[in-house]
């Protein structure tokens, strides 16, 4: 949690405002009233800190609302510290609103469409007939007797 999150910090007039530049990195110095001195974005916030409406976005660079922050589904390392900086303030309060964090609904993955494969189409293809020589049977003189 920084002092870039905080109100004081945000609704500073424009000639308490200051930009210093180092080694291609701009520093904004802004005059805090509550502290009485020059703060930095990135100073440690003091026990008069009350979270802002807006702050800067570095991903997106413009200026957001935190609950829109708050219901993006992005991970960025801001989200994390403006969940720190609202951490134990009644938002509802603070902001004049009631905002409810959308809750969304975990997508259930789609069905995967399987090709089946053309089945190949059975061909019956007739055997020819085989040729078996018959032995000749001998013939005998057997007489088959019928019983009673």
């Amino acid at each position: 949690m920084t002092c870039h999150y905080c109100k004081i910090f945000q609704k500073t007039k424009v000639e308490l405002r200051r930009k210093e530049s180092k080694n291609g990195k701009q520093i904004l110095y802004h005059f805090c009233r509550r502290v009485g001195k020059e703060v930095k974005a990135d100073s440690e916030p003091c026990e008069n800190f009350r979270p802002s409406k807006y702050f800067w976005c570095n991903t997106d660079e413009c200026w957001m609302f935190v609950v829109s922050c708050l219901n993006r589904d992005c991970h960025c390392y801001q989200k994390e510290e403006v969940k720190d900086a609202i951490r134990g303030f009644d938002i509802g309060k603070e902001f004049n609103m009631k905002p409810k964090l959308v809750l969304k609904k975990k997508e259930q993955p789609k069905p995967v469409l399987k090709l089946r494969k053309k089945k190949k189409k059975i061909i019956l293809i007739p055997k020819k007939p085989k040729l078996v020589l018959k032995k000749k049977k001998k013939k005998t003189n057997v007489v088959l007797l019928r019983r009673k």
